[in-house]
Parts: structure tokens; sequence; C-alpha cells
């Protein structure tokens, strides 16, 4: 099986661009969501910090469900 994508540059560079780099940016992704997960678990954080890495941590897997690509990292 073969999918082939096709662009019409340069009107559609930004969408071509995307396609090409989507793998670092899941790559990217993953690493904030690796920092992330440190930060909750690893370091010593103030009770308002915690707080907030809890709910950065809530809403990243909220939007990542949501947008049906969380099993992608």
């Amino acid at each position: 099986m073969k999918a082939i994508l096709e662009f019409s540059l340069p009107e559609e560079q930004v969408n071509f661009d995307l396609a090409v780099k989507a793998s670092e940016i899941l790559l990217a992704l993953s690493d904030f969501r690796t920092w992330l997960r440190s930060q909750r678990k690893y370091t010593e954080l103030e009770d308002l910090e915690y707080k907030f890495a809890n709910k950065a941590w809530d809403e990243l897997h909220r939007i990542l469900n949501e947008r049906g690509i969380e099993d992608l990292l």
C-alpha cells in the first residue's frame, strides 16, 4: 500500500512544511510531555507550581485525546 501526498507549491507551502515536519513536531510534543511528567514526578515544586503542572498535564492529555493523537506519543 502506498500513500502519496500532493501539494501545489508555492500556494500550499505551509501545508507541505507541516507534512514534511510532522514527525519532528510530534517528537517535540513528546519531549515536552516527558519534561512535564518529570517536573510533576521528580522535581520539588511549590504547592501552586504543582497544581499548575498537574492542570497543564491534564489539559495536554485532554487536547491530545480530543485530537486523536495521544496514542502516537
